[in-house]
């Protein structure tokens, strides 16, 4: 039997007629070799003979196969964009029994993938749960890969979650689609723990909100405690087109000026306080 199939493997380069490939089959014989099943799904991939999509799918839901043999599989099937091959990987994500491993090769595959599905599957996907959110931060990269400003909502549910990397994935996602609508969602994160994410957050509600983020602005900068963070939200300020705000935010303002003790961010307030209270930028 080993003979006869090493015979085979040697007309893989050959063309066939995919209804009577014999590769196919044998790619369905178990007992066939390993490396022979793993050579056929390479070549077949290579030769993009979607007959091979079904028998794929078949391997990936078979949890007695190999694991080596359902991970080429599962990585195998984004070639396709089939759709039966789409919904095959996200129920794969979503069986919580299933080997993390196997579970993010259907995630990165997913990605991969690129399809309308593929982003939908992804998107919903961010809403199981996953305490630790190791596989929530690999389908945040790999929608942020390939979504668009009609994904931002998916990201709703990791906006709090704990773990920093999904949360610098999802922020990384909404810089690239830099929509307008994605402003709430990125003001979330001015108050989050990292200060690497604030630092974002600030810049892009400076670059989205323009000088409608002024109030925005300014509560956060008195809201906070680092440094380097309050550099970069007086740097922002300072880029912003003064216009008439509230009269209170100009008071809160004076009164933190007041009340700050740092001498080399102080004087920085103060020009910026000019500029509120004249209506315009000083020169």
């Amino acid at each position: 039997m080993g003979i006869k199939y090493i015979l085979i493997i040697l007309l893989l380069g050959l063309s066939l007629y995919a209804e009577n490939d014999p590769r196919l089959k044998i790619l369905q014989d178990k007992s066939a070799y390993d490396t022979t099943r793993e050579a056929i799904i390479k070549v077949l991939v290579k030769d993009k003979v979607k007959e091979v999509v079904p028998i794929l799918i078949d391997i990936i839901k078979n949890k007695n196969e190999k694991l080596k043999i359902r991970m080429l599989a599962i990585n195998s099937l984004s070639t396709f964009k089939d759709p039966k091959g789409v919904f095959a990987l996200g129920e794969v994500i979503n069986d919580i029994n299933e080997p993390d491993e196997i579970r993010i090769a259907a995630i990165n595959s997913l990605g991969d993938t690129g399809t309308k599905e593929a982003r939908e599957i992804l998107g919903e996907s961010l809403a199981m749960s996953d305490p630790m959110g190791e596989l929530l931060e690999k389908v945040a990269l790999n929608l942020s890969k390939i979504g668009n400003k009609d994904d931002i909502p998916y990201f709703a549910p990791v906006l709090n979650h704990k773990n920093e990397k999904l949360r610098l994935a999802t922020i990384s996602f909404l810089e690239r689609v830099a929509d307008k609508y994605s402003l709430p969602i990125v003001a979330f994160f001015l108050s989050d723990k990292s200060i690497e994410i604030r630092k974002r957050a600030i810049r892009m509600v400076s670059k989205l909100g323009g000088s409608s983020i002024l109030p925005t602005l300014i509560v956060s900068l008195i809201e906070e405690n680092d440094i380097s963070v309050k550099e970069i939200i007086i740097e922002e300020l300072n880029k912003v087109k003064i216009v008439p705000i509230k009269k209170k935010f100009i008071s809160e303002l004076e009164n933190y000026y007041y009340r700050e003790t740092d001498e080399k961010i102080k004087p920085k307030i103060k020009l910026i306080l000019d500029k509120l209270k004249t209506g315009s930028d000083v020169k």
